[in-house]
């Protein structure tokens, strides 16, 4: 028999014994009293699913789920009846919320069918390689689309500006059951000038005759307020359908596009910015490099630690195309084996960015801190430069002679 492995992060006795005894046998039982013992247990593996107690007597048990963050597929349980509390955990990414005492019979099932869920597995065969690395932010984005992918939701994915949300469609795609068939893409924005919405509606309905297969709607946000409700509703009602035997995802790059907009009858997938991905910034920037050595025909095999530095401060506001571009002209410079600060093609707004952050994170006076910046600021253009005043002069856009009447005065 195989033994599901189950978190409990529950401090009262009586609640974790119903838990055992609701469940029987098959069942491995992590027992964790709050926040830190938690912590300590998914350092070591990730348990299939995770039960939290509401009551816990110290910090309540949403604010330690969303310390946790989505490591595996939560269910929460509480005393309290309150609608707004369920609500609200359930946005916040727990999967069930259940009422305490606990029905026995109805709490298996709940947990039988997580289970299924949690032991899915995704092929990672293509992997797009913005989705490389090993984050709990990586690791909660899969986990949303397993779960998607285990409703019977069409799923909704919303990034921003420089994530590529084609490519989470084709992923996705490629681990459905209508993998084996074509994914259709309609861009909307290829249909937002005048007299040609009724020829996207055309074109919607003629990609729904005999479809058992997968359609991508991109670019959501483009299409005006009437047509984009209508095109939702008209979502709903198909998947609603007896005839629905396929897979729909929108891709929508601007959430502020969905205010106002109820997508409860959809999975939601949020795609985490580059910034939230920070401990992934290496293994990134290691599979662009190796994309650049097979389309430059290159053998780099490092990145020197001030170039490395300077992108692992970069915020990166164009997401994973801006890092993609900056890394793969990183390689086309590069003559020898490593990639150097000077093969960075960063904008001075980039490096005047990163300046000001290393400046203000010192606490210094707002004098000291502008003073910081420059030097900061010269001293990353030098040494991209090779220490060429000139280039340096010509790159921020000032006269040669006033650059160098600044070094000296801060210099002195």
């Amino acid at each position: 028999m195989k033994i599901n492995n189950i978190l409990l992060v529950v401090d009262d006795p009586a609640v974790r014994q119903s838990i055992k005894e609701a469940l029987g046998n098959g069942y491995e039982f992590l027992l964790a009293a709050d926040l830190v013992q938690a912590r300590s247990f998914l350092a070591e593996a990730l348990p299939q699913l995770i039960i939290i107690d509401f009551d816990l007597k110290g910090e309540d048990g949403l604010s330690v789920f969303k310390k946790l963050g989505a490591k595996a597929k939560t269910i929460m349980l509480s005393a309290s009846n309150s609608v707004p509390l369920a609500v609200t955990a359930t946005k916040a990414g727990v999967v069930d919320f259940l009422r305490k005492p606990i029905n026995a019979e109805e709490f298996k099932v709940i947990v039988s069918q997580n289970l299924l869920v949690s032991s899915r597995q995704l092929s990672f065969e293509p992997l797009p390689l913005w989705l490389s690395g090993k984050s709990s932010v990586l690791t909660s984005l899969f986990l949303q689309i397993k779960i998607a992918l285990a409703s019977s939701k069409e799923i909704v994915l919303v990034g921003g500006l420089g994530i590529p949300l084609g490519s989470l469609a084709g992923f996705i795609h490629q681990n459905s059951e209508q993998k084996e068939t074509t994914l259709t893409v309609i861009d909307v924005a290829d249909f937002q000038e005048d007299g040609q919405e009724a020829l996207f509606w055309t074109t919607l309905q003629e990609s729904f005759k005999g479809r058992e297969g997968a359609l991508y709607l991109s670019n959501i946000e483009v299409a005006g307020e009437h047509f984009k409700r209508s095109l939702l509703d008209f979502v709903k009602q198909k998947s609603g359908s007896a005839s629905k035997n396929g897979l729909i995802m929108l891709g929508i790059g601007n959430k502020e596009a969905l205010i106002g907009i109820n997508l409860s009858a959809f999975a939601v997938i949020t795609v985490p910015k580059l910034l939230e991905r920070q401990s992934d910034l290496p293994c990134l920037i290691t599979a662009y490099l190796e994309e650049g050595n097979r389309v430059y025909g290159k053998s780099i095999n490092a990145i020197s630690l001030p170039a490395l530095n300077l992108l692992m401060e970069y915020g990166f506001p164009g997401n994973y195309l801006e890092l993609a571009a900056v890394v793969k002209q990183a390689a086309l410079l590069v003559e020898g084996g490593q990639v150097e600060l000077r093969h960075l093609s960063l904008s001075s707004e980039a490096f005047s960015q990163i300046a000001i952050e290393r400046a203000l994170g010192k606490n210094l006076s707002l004098i000291d801190a502008a003073v910081g910046f420059e030097s900061k600021l010269y001293a990353f253009l030098k040494a991209k430069f090779d220490g060429d005043i000139s280039q340096v002069a010509s790159f921020l856009g000032i006269a040669r002679a006033a650059l160098v009447n600044r070094l000296e005065s801060l210099a002195d």
